[in-house]
């Protein structure tokens, strides 16, 4: 239905928006890991030129000879030996570290490039749903307007049936009434025609009564 339409949508729309915040921590903590990385080489560049600078001021290797040729004794050749070793070793290191950092800092750069272009892509999807979750809240605005309409339409048509029906039963209440009233007419005339009849009847009783007697009765002269 269009109701489970809009809830699933806004749905979609937080699981969205909850991907873009939680994108975001991430970009800026690989923004701040790029930081610390980006300090880190800088500082590794300026030692790393203070000591090509030395290296070529004191002639490199040449300076290591030197101080493996001043050793006093073979005991000494070895201590100074151990040392520039562990010299050497050093700057061996530091090299790789520095290396490691700049491949780690591309890396993360090209991570976080990934990340802002998903951002994005996620923000578009996110307004194309938002769009859609409008044109749905439209569908249902309407819908609503239309069933208000409908349910006020529904409630006229049963005020309009019920005002029928009262007049119906008005009417044959009074039909009803009027056959009552006939019926009781046609009684009370009969009635009335009967008693009139007896009557009549009385009156003709009292007549044929009344001239029977009289000639009956006869004087002798």
């Amino acid at each position: 239905s269009l109701g489970l339409e809009v809830s699933d949508t806004l749905a979609k729309i937080e699981e969205k928006t909850k991907q873009i915040d939680d994108t975001k921590v991430e970009i800026e903590k690989l923004q701040a890991e790029i930081k610390v990385l980006i300090e880190r080489i800088n500082k590794r560049n300026e030692m790393l030129k203070d000591r090509a600078r030395n290296f070529q001021e004191t002639g490199g290797m040449v300076s290591y000879m030197d101080v493996l040729m001043g050793a006093k004794s073979f005991g000494d050749f070895v201590d100074r030996a151990a040392a520039v070793a562990t010299i050497v070793e050093a700057d061996q290191d530091i090299l790789k570290e520095h290396q490691a950092d700049k491949e780690m800092l591309e890396q993360k750069q090209t991570t976080v490039k990934t990340e802002l272009a998903s951002v994005e892509k996620m923000r578009g999807d996110l307004e194309a749903m938002k769009e859609k979750l409008k044109t749905q809240n439209t569908k249902q605005n309407t819908l609503l307007s239309s069933l208000k309409e409908d349910e006020h339409e529904v409630h006229e048509q049963k005020l309009s049936l019920e005002e029928e029906n009262q007049i119906l039963a008005a009417q044959e209440s009074a039909i009803q009434k009027a056959i009552q009233m006939e019926a009781q007419r046609q009684e009370e005339a009969k009635k009335a025609a009967a008693a009139a009849e007896a009557a009549a009847a009385a009156a003709a009783a009292n007549n044929n009564n009344g001239g029977g007697s009289g000639g009956g009765s006869t004087t002798t002269p």
